[in-house]
């Protein structure tokens, strides 16, 4: 199997992110938080969803990577399973049930049907999702494994493996499913299963008989309690109708309140409506009251008026500078240059050039002369140079091939101290390894000891804190049964009325000795039972003292004894890093020594070389210079026959006359065009010609400056015109309101009318508010009706308590009458209730009894029952027995599998190392030393050693829940974290070879922070790198 494609919608910090895999291996780089870990997480949750419910953020993976932006979590991956490619897409709700998952055939589209209580990772690993997380994917921090996960998958698979060469057939299975038919009959408390609750169902039925029989007798005595109960409410209805009729006061008491709280607010209201009319009036204006629309049609007249004049003042600003910029140009005229003047002075200096020209020619001339002589005196120069370089070549040449036997005997002696360097460092690498490795195991038991220690001391504080604890009295409750007690009081009217009726009947007539028998009732009521009396004592557990105080003696003594053993393995170790420390400073120092050599013999070699490169350069520059001399030598008799014979040259005296004529010629010339630039206070033609461009310029500027002159004084006359326009209609405006002259007295109106206006929006809010907080009283009364039912009703109540002029102490007496009324009423609810319960218990306490019949036809039923369950039940338990004696052989062979496949892989990863390894059933390590041929358990090693170690085991179940499988893609997340760079090196290249070289390949792919494996994994070839956002092979 293997993953082709992730994509990714939305999911953490990613948003429409694609990763392609290749087969083989692969390692993503990226640094740390780049979304290497979230990208393994989005792989579990796609093929396991995730069904926790920690409400720690860092643990709820669902929450933990739900996007901030509110969008969908999902994505899908593109993978292929038994030579078919598969989509699996994926959108994430609260919980897996709420989860939208869909596969398809990528190829045809068809979507694939699985079973709806699998995940798609059960479906296509075969694994769920602890055996998922505990084989093939390797999290960050995830390398250790154990047994204790709820399911235990991972053992289960690989114990199927071992016994039965499949791990879907499972003789645990076979043993689960009789000892849960055991458990269903009889469980392991013995206190469930369908046996043991058959015989709770005899015995209750046996209690039920005897419960049958004393009904009869609990009836008599509940109708008779129920009795009594009524007599006491028909007592406390009666005075409940008397009180009612005395709170009849408070009644009218309230209504009055109601009546005098809406006069109140008729008078607030009558007070804002006043001051409401009183600001009404300050907003009267000719044609009515000011609105808010209109005073903001005035503010905007005024705030354009405003604007206008600021626009004018801007306008007439800019006229001003206009007018300076005008009379400016006209007081700095610009010097007028016509284009005659341009013609002629161009036309002087064409002149002037052709002399130079001419000039130029004649300088030639001559110097050409000047050449042939030249050229006679080189050749008899270029003569004796050529004497003297042959001499100079001949003499180098000689020390070049001394120089060159010096150099290779140099370099010779310089190659042999290097092999002699390369040796001693080999040997230092191979002791600073060493010293390495004793380091991290000095390190490792120094933490050991350390944490050892916090382990005794723990494990004797708390054997110390057991043995306080048991020393301490204990308080143990003692039940004393209570027997039977006679109500005196009851016993001697029982008496009194078989007396009385004895003697009535003797004296009267004889049917008063039917009085015995409720004296008879009364005796049997007397006699009750008394409740057992509960009593605290303090005891101490002296056995529970001896054995903690003899657990403390023997932690102590453990803990001792295991400080010493590790104590003394430190300085085993010390001294062993001691000694191979103290050949690494040895051995430095020799290679000290030696590179110094080699520096100061590599400095002779690299002046010796250097001295042969320049004698060697200087050689063949000899050689070149002396073939080029034999080269001028003859280039130059040549030339001079040639110029000698092909040439006419002119006299040396007629050439120097035509120079001096042609000289003052040009002098006159350059006089003539200096006066005429000079004239214009210029230098140059171009310098006159930007002066006739300046004029041109200077009088378009000058017309231009006038136009504008023109049209912002035309602007400026109409903004003048609309600005008293305007202010004319506002004067006209605010004269309504108020007569004003300027604008500064109508800005003021405004302001007066704008605070007036805010007032009156403010009481009229208030009058709306209290007009909207009327109640219906005063809404149907006026205040005058208000009034007089007030007056009615204090007399009313005046009347009720028989005084005129009544009081609020009088009012208070009869609320207290209504708390009694209300207690009385609670009293009687109360019996109410208890009657009701009293006759609804007694109703269901015997709807469901069963009489004696029923009881004895259902105890014969669950006889026969218990006999059938019971045979079974032993049957069950023969069979058990014999499967576990078969099955116990079977389950030796689950060790060596596992260990003969860790111990290759934890060989390779260490290079030979360590050569044996054991893992125990619930996975601890322990490893072999090869040169003491004893195990250590995985808390001796040092860090990097366990996390060999356990990758190592987790390879190896990997393999095994793969075992005639298709290979399943391994994901790893920074496993590599606390390997040193050779460890690294090695563990990545082990899992390329794991990966790539296996006879059948499987998908490899390594997250990792670290840029040296990503380098490394570069260098290997064959592996495919990438970063987080981009890719590189």
């Amino acid at each position: 199997m293997k993953i082709r494609k992730i994509h990714i919608d939305c999911f953490g910090k990613f948003e429409n992110y694609d990763l392609e895999l290749s087969e083989g291996m692969n390692v993503i780089f990226g640094q740390n938080e780049d979304g290497k870990s979230t990208i393994m997480a989005f792989i579990l949750m796609m093929f396991y969803g995730y069904s926790g419910r920690s409400k720690d953020l860092s643990k709820n993976l669902r929450d933990k990577y739900r996007p901030w932006n509110g969008n969908e979590m999902k994505g899908h991956i593109l993978f292929e399973h038994k030579g078919i490619l598969y989509r699996l897409e994926r959108t994430f709700g609260k919980s897996n049930s709420s989860d939208k998952v869909k596969i398809l055939d990528e190829i045809t589209g068809e979507t694939i049907k699985w079973a709806s209580t699998k995940d798609p990772g059960q479906e296509f690993f075969g694994l769920g999702e602890e055996a998922f997380s505990k084989s093939v994917f390797i999290g960050q921090g995830g390398i250790l494994v154990d047994a204790s996960g709820k399911k235990d998958e991972i053992t289960e698979k690989l114990l199927n493996l071992v016994t039965t060469g499949s791990e879907d057939v499972s003789y645990k299975k076979a043993l689960d499913t009789l000892t849960s038919s055991m458990e269903a009959l009889v469980s392991k408390s013995g206190k469930q299963g369908t046996l043991v609750k058959a015989k709770e169902e005899m015995a209750k039925l046996k209690e039920e008989r005897y419960e049958a029989e004393q009904d009869e007798l609990d009836k008599k005595q509940a109708h008779l309690s129920i009795g009594q109960l009524k007599e006491m409410l028909m007592e406390e209805e009666a005075k409940e109708r008397g009180l009612k009729e005395q709170l009849k006061v408070l009644e009218y008491a309230s209504e009055m309140e109601k009546v005098e709280e809406a006069l109140y607010r008729e008078e607030k209201l009558l007070i804002a409506e006043k001051e409401a009319d009183q600001v009404k009036e300050k907003l009267s204006t000719r044609e009515g009251m000011l609105t808010k629309e209109h005073l903001e049609h005035l503010k905007k007249l005024l705030k354009d008026q405003e604007d206008l004049s600021k626009k004018l003042q801007a306008e007439e600003e800019r006229l001003k500078r206009l007018k300076q910029d005008l009379t400016s140009l006209k007081e700095n005229p610009i010097q007028e240059v016509r284009k005659e003047d341009l013609e002629a002075l161009k036309e002087k200096e064409e002149h002037l050039l052709k002399c130079k020209e001419l000039l130029t020619h004649l300088h030639l001339e001559k110097e050409k002369l000047d050449e042939l002589e030249e050229i006679k005196k080189k050749r008899a120069a270029l003569k004796e140079k050529h004497t003297q370089l042959k001499l100079t070549y001949h003499r180098e040449r000689k020390d070049l091939q001394e120089k060159e036997i010096t150099c290779r005997e140099g370099t010779a002696e310089k190659e042999r101290l290097e092999e002699e360097k390369q040796q001693m460092e080999l040997e230092l690498k191979n002791l600073q390894v060493e010293a390495a490795i004793l380091k991290e195991k000095v390190r490792g038991t120094e933490e050991r000891e350390k944490e050892e220690s916090i382990k005794r001391e723990r494990s004797i504080k708390e054997a110390m804190e057991r043995l306080q604890e048991a020393e301490k009295p204990r308080k143990v409750t003692e039940e004393t049964a209570g027997g039977k007690v006679v109500h005196k009081g009851m016993l001697g009217l029982a008496l009194l009325t078989a007396a009385a009726s004895v003697v009535l009947a003797m004296v009267l007539e004889p049917i008063f000795y039917s009085g015995l028998l409720l004296a008879g009732i009364l005796i049997l009521l007397s006699i009750r039972k008394k409740s057992s009396v509960m009593r605290v004592v303090e005891i101490v557990d002296e056995s529970l003292v001896a054995r903690y105080r003899d657990e403390l003696k023997t932690v102590q003594k453990e803990s001792e004894e295991k400080k010493r053993e590790i104590r003394e393995a430190l300085q085993e170790q010390k001294t062993k890093l001691e000694k191979t420390e103290e050949g690494v400073l040895k051995t430095e120092s020799l290679l000290r020594e030696l590179v110094e050599k080699l520096k100061e013999k590599a400095f002779v070699v690299t002046g010796l070389k250097k001295d042969l490169e320049e004698k060697t350069i200087l050689s063949a520059q000899l050689e070149e210079r002396l073939a080029g001399a034999e080269e001028d030598l003859k280039e130059q008799e040549l030339l001079l026959k040639k110029e000698e014979n092909e040439k006419g040259f002119m006299d040396r005296q007629e050439l120097s006359s035509k120079i001096t004529d042609t000289e003052t010629e040009r002098h006159r010339l350059k006089k003539e065009t200096d006066d005429f630039l000079d004239s214009f206070q210029v230098d140059t033609y171009d310098g006159l010609l930007q002066l006739h461009h300046l004029y041109r310029g200077h009088q378009e500027k000058l017309k231009e400056k006038e136009e504008n002159l023109q049209g912002e004084s035309e602007g400026v006359l109409k903004l003048k015109r609309a600005g008293e326009e305007n202010l004319k209609i506002l004067l006209e405006k605010i004269a309504d309101i108020k007569e004003v002259e300027d604008l500064s007295a109508a800005e003021q109106v405004l302001l007066k009318m704008e605070d007036a206006l805010e007032e009156y929006d403010r009481l009229y809010r208030h009058v709306s508010y209290l007009k909207s907080e009327r109640k219906p009283l005063e809404l149907s009364m006026t205040r005058e009706e208000l009034a007089s039912n007030k007056e009615e009703l204090r007399n009313t109540i005046g009347k009720l308590l028989g005084k005129e002029n009544y009081t609020e102490e009088d009012l208070q007496k009869v609320r207290q009458g209504k708390e009694e009324k209300e207690a009385l009423e609670t009293r009687v609810q109360s019996l109410r209730e208890e009657i009701t319960k009293k006759q609804t218990e007694l109703k269901e306490k015997y709807r469901h009894r069963k009489n004696l019949s029923q009881i004895d036809d259902e105890l014969d039923f669950y006889k026969e029952k218990v006999e059938k369950r019971q045979r079974i039940y032993d049957a069950l338990k023969i069979a058990r027995e014999q499967m576990e004696g078969a099955f116990s052989e079977l389950q030796r062979s689950f060790g060596p599998k596992v260990n003969e496949k860790t111990e290759e892989i934890f060989r390779r990863l260490t290079d030979g190392k360590y050569q044996k390894v054991r893992v125990t059933k619930d996975f601890s390590i322990s490893v072999e030393d090869p040169e003491r041929k004893s195990s250590y358990e995985w808390g001796f090693l040092s860090g990097g050693t366990i996390d060999q170690a356990y990758l190592s085991l987790r390879l190896a179940i990997s393999d095994l829940v793969m075992s005639g499988e298709e290979n399943l893609p391994i994901f790893l997340d920074d496993v590599f974290t606390q390997y040193d760079d050779e460890r690294a090196y090695e563990g990545l290249r082990f899992l390329y070879e794991y990966a790539v070289k296996k006879e059948e390949s499987l998908q490899a792919v390594l997250f990792t922070c670290h840029r040296r494996l990503f380098e490394w994994a570069r260098e290997l070839g064959n592996i495919d790198v990438m970063e987080i956002g981009r890719t590189r092979k």
